[in-house]
């Protein structure tokens, strides 16, 4: 079985740097790059995993992503309207409300499909650290590059 998991932020920030006319730009680019990768692998399952608050991390470390900035309110729209969107879909949306997504992404690859394959869509190299090297049961798959990453 092959399961598609979709790093939804990263995603999502991609689709806002693309085609950028009109008040659904971001929403119309994301649903062709979600139509492309689900074309392009196939998949069995499709999991679309979002952000969740890193409750340990600030806990340990208070100033942890606090220079980021809001992306503003055109992007928020959108990132709502993507959301109602792909409900209607068959993929299964995920988020854990205290973990970040490269966590809630581990544990779908390492616990919850631990015999299956697994392909990561994301341009964040903190995925690097799943991959090993002779196992390709969890791949990971950077859409800027258009190549599968290879394992430390």
């Amino acid at each position: 079985m092959r399961n598609l998991i979709v790093d939804f932020n990263n995603t999502v920030h991609r689709a806002r740097a693309g085609f950028q006319r009109g008040e659904h730009s971001i929403t119309y680019t994301f649903m062709l790059m979600l139509k492309k990768m689900v074309t392009t692998f196939k998949p069995d399952r499709v999991y679309v995993v979002k952000e969740g608050k890193a409750k340990a991390r600030r806990e340990l470390f208070s100033e942890y992503k606090a220079t980021r900035t809001s992306a503003g309110d055109d992007f928020w729209r959108q990132h709502s309207n993507i959301l109602d969107l792909i409900e209607h879909l068959p993929v299964h949306i995920i988020r854990h409300p205290e973990r970040e997504c490269d966590d809630t992404i581990a544990h779908i690859c390492r616990v919850l499909n631990a015999d299956e394959e697994c392909v990561i869509i994301s341009s964040d190299s903190d995925f690097t650290q799943l991959l090993t090297r002779g196992e390709d049961r969890i791949k990971l798959y950077n859409p800027i590059k258009e190549a599968y990453v290879e394992a430390p």
